[in-house]
């Protein structure tokens, strides 16, 4: 098993909590949904290096 690091944080439990939030309690939408800032951050790694943001697209096909 891996260790938790800063994707673990930063988006797999922010984005999750979020989403909870918002569907029981109509909070933290912003990083829940949409193309906010609060959304795309994904933070820092443990050495201060910041991690590239969330691309969100708008139209299909998605592709990388």
């Amino acid at each position: 098993m891996s260790r938790v690091d800063a994707y673990d944080w930063n988006f797999v439990w922010k984005v999750w909590d979020a989403l909870r939030d918002t569907a029981y309690h109509g909070t933290n939408t912003e990083f829940a949904l949409g193309d906010t800032p609060e959304h795309r951050s994904m933070g820092v790694w443990s050495d201060g290096t910041p991690i590239k943001p969330l691309k969100v697209q708008h139209e299909a096909p998605i592709r990388p």
